[in-house]
């Protein structure tokens, strides 16, 4: 009896207590837990005060961050630790912004790293991969690690603020995926990271059909038409390759009211640290172009008249052909580039192995100054000839006045005797 009576005055105790404190949460909106209990932030609702202690959240398992599940709504604040590791969600600690769950501290934990193909294997949690392999079926594709394991990539909520603008407005674009839209910056693509060009990439830029690779656009050996810009980040290899099938050209350059000397393309080499303009390709007057080869004597050294000339074009054998691709057989004229370098290697750049991959080639403006010292020598034979001709015509010249001297001597003198 007398345990009762104790106990039931401890309960009104804790009561009281209770509705006290109760009453001055009301009295005061502020609520005071742990060490100091009568100093209370001004600006806090709860106070909690500890200095070895924590706070436990509730503890409950999440199954995806799109799923309220165990709530039967997302409410917006709501924070939890999660016990659970589900499609996209791990143990941590989560708070909802009203239309998902969201990983606290997931941003400044996420790591990017790229690879050849689909990520294989154990990972770390918190790391981001991209698959960055040319013509892979799942090139630029994005995965997340999750407790030890790639799953897809759920991105975060769309900022508040992007790079871009409507277009033709200063609206920044948001979520928009629909309306044009642009920015005054740099844009860096890939693994650029610090774009020096309204559009800064490295690798390749496609232009074709939707779904077609780069492969083939190089070569011609496949049939669809498109652009490539090239760039190997490992070699450094760069190029530009237009493929088109109808009968307009790959490639036009044009100029409005171009003037002579004009140059629509400029070849330059370096070396050494020195750049040279090798060549161009100028408008000269009227409607002509001018395929130009750098030539200035300031440039050259160790200049010498050259010991080819018309023998060595003798030589060189000028041939009737026809390839063996071509279907229909049509007849050429012109040289065989192994038989040409036995006697003019310098017009002739030697080829590999494989004939369709790298051929022997030709370049048959360089056989002109073997042709143009082969005329001179030619001239000079025949300027010899016209003079020797000319002697012979005098001498023959003198021949007959003597003869005809002669005779008149004897003619005078038979007159003479006869008389």
């Amino acid at each position: 009896m007398h345990h009762m009576k104790h106990l039931k005055t401890n309960i009104l105790r804790v009561g009281l207590f209770l509705t006290l404190l109760l009453s001055a949460a009301v009295s005061f909106a502020q609520v005071k837990i742990g060490n100091n209990p009568t100093v209370i932030n001004p600006n806090a609702v709860l106070d909690v005060e500890s200095a070895s202690k924590g706070i436990l959240f509730p503890r409950l398992p999440l199954t995806a961050t799109t799923n309220p599940s165990p709530l039967t709504a997302h409410v917006a604040g709501m924070q939890v630790y999660n016990t659970a590791s589900g499609t996209d969600v791990e143990p941590g600690i989560y708070y909802n912004d009203g239309t998902k769950w969201v990983r606290v501290g997931a941003e400044a934990d996420e790591v990017f790293i790229y690879g050849p193909g689909a990520p294989t294997g154990s990972c770390t949690t918190g790391t981001i991969y991209v698959d960055t392999l040319e013509d892979s079926n799942t090139e630029g594709n994005t995965w997340s690690c999750v407790a030890g394991a790639w799953v897809d990539y759920v991105p975060k909520p769309a900022p508040n603020t992007t790079p871009f603008y409507l277009a033709k407005s200063t609206v920044d674009a948001k979520g928009n995926k629909s309306s044009a839209i642009y920015r005054r910056g740099f844009v860096g693509l890939g693994r650029v990271t610090n774009p020096r060009a309204s559009l800064h990439t490295e690798g390749l830029v496609l232009i074709t059909r939707n779904g077609q690779t780069h492969a083939g656009l190089g070569n011609g050996t496949h049939n669809y038409n498109g652009i490539v810009n090239y760039y190997n980040t490992t070699t450094r290899n760069a190029y530009i390759a237009v493929q088109n099938n109808s009968a307009s050209p790959n490639l036009y350059l044009s100029k409005d009211r171009a003037s002579s000397g004009d140059v629509f393309v400029r070849f330059a080499m370096t070396s050494g640290g020195t750049t040279q303009t090798a060549g161009s390709i100028t408008r000269t007057t009227g409607w002509n172009i001018s395929y130009n080869t750098t030539s200035d004597g300031r440039l050259k050294e160790n200049v010498k008249t050259t010991h080819y000339g018309i023998r060595d074009l003798m030589k060189v054998g000028v041939m009737d052909y026809n390839y063996i691709s071509d279907k229909k057989k049509e007849g050429q004229t012109g040289f065989i580039a192994q038989e040409l370098y036995k006697i003019y290697p310098e017009a002739v750049t030697v080829g590999g192995k494989d004939p369709k991959v790298n051929p022997w080639t030709v370049d048959y403006s360089k056989v002109t100054p073997l042709l143009v010292k082969a005329i001179q020598d030619q001239q000079k034979e025949i300027e010899s000839l016209k003079t020797k001709l000319a002697e012979k015509d005098v001498f023959s010249a003198q021949e007959v006045a003597a003869l005809k001297d002669l005779l008149r001597k004897q003619v005078a003198e038979k007159a003479a005797s006869a008389k």
